[in-house]
């Protein structure tokens, strides 16, 4: 029987810690722009200010005080299941997440680690 070969997911990340994980690369683009939103939103009304008058400051202080929700391929064939996986994020430096936080996050999703791909091509 052939090991079954992982998938390339995406995860979100924030301030260090993986806060979603799929493996559609629209989804986890989309869940960061909704979050990053949500935060924008929340600082303008706290300093009440128009997001449309003064968008440059929301934006910063929102990126200061929360931090922003970066978006990483990760393909899980690279690293072994029980190990810590080591990233470089631009405005974070190294940042270090364990194999099995992915895997939660996906399993949250309602996906596993699997490759979709080769399921289909083995149906044919």
């Amino acid at each position: 029987m052939e090991k079954k070969q992982k998938a390339v997911v995406y995860i979100v990340i924030n301030d260090g810690a993986v806060l979603y994980a799929s493996k559609d690369e629209d989804n986890a683009n989309g869940y960061a722009e909704e979050k990053t939103t949500e935060i924008q939103e929340d600082v303008a009304k706290e300093l009440d200010i128009d997001e449309d008058e003064d968008f440059s400051k929301v934006v910063y202080t929102a990126g200061a005080e929360y931090g922003t929700f970066n978006v990483v391929e990760i393909d899980l064939n690279k690293y072994e299941e029980d190990k810590t996986i080591e990233i470089f994020i631009q405005n974070l430096g190294d940042v270090y997440i364990e194999y099995s936080e992915i895997i939660a996050k996906l399993h949250e999703n309602g996906e596993d680690e699997y490759d979709d791909d080769e399921e289909d091509e083995e149906e044919d």
